[in-house]
């Protein structure tokens, strides 16, 4: 198993004490997807850092009620894609 691997099981197994059994079921899905997508496309630190300087920017500007929509979606929940049931 390569280096890569064993931090993302690191990762994935530090959420074994979450008590809700839906919570940690989505965030081991959500770093399993995120270091695969890293992995894919090789992201350099530079580029992690700029996304989340983005991400933080645009933000802030929908906290402050300056996004347009055509700004602002990326940063909604993808509500076509929810699961109905009951939490």
């Amino acid at each position: 198993m390569d280096a890569e691997q064993e931090l993302t099981d690191r990762v994935v197994a530090s959420f074994a004490d979450t008590p809700d059994p839906r919570l940690r079921e989505v965030m081991r899905s959500l770093t399993r997807h995120l270091h695969a997508f890293v992995r894919d496309v090789r992201l350099t630190e530079d580029e992690w850092r700029a996304a989340i300087a983005f991400r933080t920017a645009a933000t802030s500007v929908i906290a402050r009620g300056a996004g347009s929509a055509s700004t602002s979606c990326w940063l909604r929940p993808p509500t076509l894609r929810f699961d109905d049931r009951e939490a």
